[in-house]
């Protein structure tokens, strides 16, 4: 089973569209759809009256996915992934921001190169964007020439000194893969060292690494995704990227990360607390133990 998790906060209409295009997509092995908010969300009312009226729906329209909510009592990303995956009954987590637009085929595609191998850990498309956002280097980049190495996207601390952007170095996982994946074989897949947004990943390597790190909790976003994907790969999976597949992000400016009156004001929100948790995520991505 490949159990979807959505986290979401202040923004239903979004995830209204993505659910849709989740039950859209044609998978040959059961899934289940996991929305996680926060009991002190302010529209979440209307989260649970919309999932209300989806549940017949999705009974009717794709009998094999079972639509679930869960309502957390604390606040913050981390918090609200790991509540989710402890009610997840797949042994794929396919974890997605809810402003997201998946391409056909993609949660299959994906799941298919995890199964493919015990030692891949977790596998994504590319991301891309057509207009900024606060938290990846978008508008997406396109890429123009097929890269030399197979090995991606590394991790690169030294580089943590100024804006939190250059502690990663190049994003190739949020980058436009549509004018080069034509020239690569069918089978062509690329390792990476973490992953900046949503990703698929074995229910039992993120048992095996302790979840997502709480110690990184907020409620914008401070490196948990790369933070997690990271300490998946340190503990010896492959993070498999998928150059075939697309997902659209959708920046809309209200809800989630987007915590300012404007676009300004949130980027500087984002900014700082990157900026106060990048020394405990450096300490996680550097250790061997789990986090507590």
């Amino acid at each position: 089973m490949i159990s979807t998790i959505i986290v979401s906060r202040d923004r239903p209409y979004v995830l209204y569209g993505l659910l849709i295009n989740v039950l859209s997509q044609t998978t040959r092995v059961p899934m289940e759809i996991i929305v996680s908010v926060d009991e002190d969300d302010p529209q979440r009312a209307t989260y649970h009256a919309m999932l209300a009226q989806l549940v017949p729906i999705a009974a009717i329209l794709r009998p094999e996915v079972a639509l679930h909510m869960c309502s957390n009592a604390t606040t913050g990303l981390v918090e609200a992934k790991n509540a989710a995956l402890n009610m997840a009954l797949g042994e794929a987590i396919m974890m997605l921001d809810d402003d997201l637009l998946l391409g056909p085929g993609y949660i299959q595609a994906l799941y298919d190169d995890l199964v493919s191998k015990t030692t891949i850990g977790a596998v994504s498309g590319y991301i891309t964007s057509s207009v900024p956002a606060i938290s990846h280097t978008q508008p997406s980049d396109a890429v123009t020439a097929l890269p030399h190495s197979h090995h991606l996207q590394r991790l690169e601390l030294s580089q943590v000194g100024g804006d939190w952007r250059a502690a990663f170095g190049r994003k190739e996982q949020v980058m436009d893969w549509s004018g080069v994946n034509s020239l690569l074989s069918q089978d062509t897949r690329y390792n990476m060292d973490y992953f900046v947004n949503s990703y698929m990943f074995r229910a039992d390597a993120a048992a095996r690494i302790g979840g997502y790190n709480p110690r990184l909790n907020s409620r914008t976003s401070a490196h948990e995704e790369v933070d997690f994907t990271a300490r998946l790969a340190r503990s010896g999976y492959t993070l498999l990227f998928n150059p075939h597949h697309r997902a659209w992000h959708v920046t809309i400016g209200r809800g989630g990360i987007y915590r300012g009156a404007d676009l300004a004001e949130s980027r500087a929100i984002l900014e700082e607390e990157y900026r106060t948790m990048l020394p405990e995520f450096i300490q996680s991505v550097t250790s061997t133990d789990k986090p507590k």
